[in-house]
């Protein structure tokens, strides 16, 4: 006997429900908020300095309390709320606000880490893990271009801010880094550094 059309609609209803639900999550066009962990190469990142070589960063402006070594910025408020410190070039400051108002936090967040480095050299970050609870990400380290003013011998301290393609809502409990030095791909090959060069807009 040959099945009735009401029997095949009822055999197809489970196959038509399984594809619907699966086509948002394997999508590459699915949304990005639902990722609870991915990696991210040559994410989008500002990096003031503190040419004073103390924090870039004085206050997250949350009761006035002092940075810490690591934040999530996962709101439009909080990233306003940022208090740069005295030795941060106002056109990096203005930079890094630009780079924070330009993120979308309904499926973005900003990832900000504090680091040490040489006056003459710069980060270029080359990827951003993230899973639940840890943001971890990958450097080289390279000259900067002889267009920009260093001191040899002298450390400043750098802001790293980590755009990241997803929501990130859970405080961090760990964090790493890990690079090298020098960057294996850096077009930057300079011999000697002019240090009465005006600095680049590149940092």
């Amino acid at each position: 006997m040959s099945p009735t059309r009401r029997t095949l609609l009822r055999a197809a209803l489970p196959l038509a429900a399984g594809l619907a639900g699966c086509s948002g999550a394997g999508s590459p066009d699915g949304p990005t908020t639902a990722r609870p962990s991915g990696t991210e190469r040559d994410p989008e990142v500002s990096k003031p300095r503190n040419l004073d070589g103390e924090s870039v960063i004085e206050s997250m402006g949350e009761d006035d309390g002092p940075a810490g070594n690591r934040e999530l910025i996962t709101d439009a408020d909080s990233a306003d709320s940022i208090e740069f410190a005295p030795g941060v070039p106002d056109e990096q400051v203005e930079s890094t606000r630009a780079f924070l108002a330009a993120t979308d936090f309904s499926a973005e967040t900003v990832y900000h880490a504090r680091a040490t480095i040489e006056s003459c050299y710069r980060f270029r970050i080359r990827s951003v893990t993230w899973e639940p609870g840890r943001v971890e990400y990958e450097y080289c380290r390279e000259l900067r271009p002889a267009t920009v003013r260093c001191e040899s011998g002298t450390r400043e301290a750098v802001g790293l801010f980590l755009r990241i393609p997803a929501v990130l809502e859970a405080e961090i409990r760990s964090a790493g880094a890990g690079g090298r030095s020098p960057c294996r791909d850096s077009a930057v090959d300079w011999g000697t550094i002019d240090a009465t060069a005006t600095e680049a807009p590149d940092r």
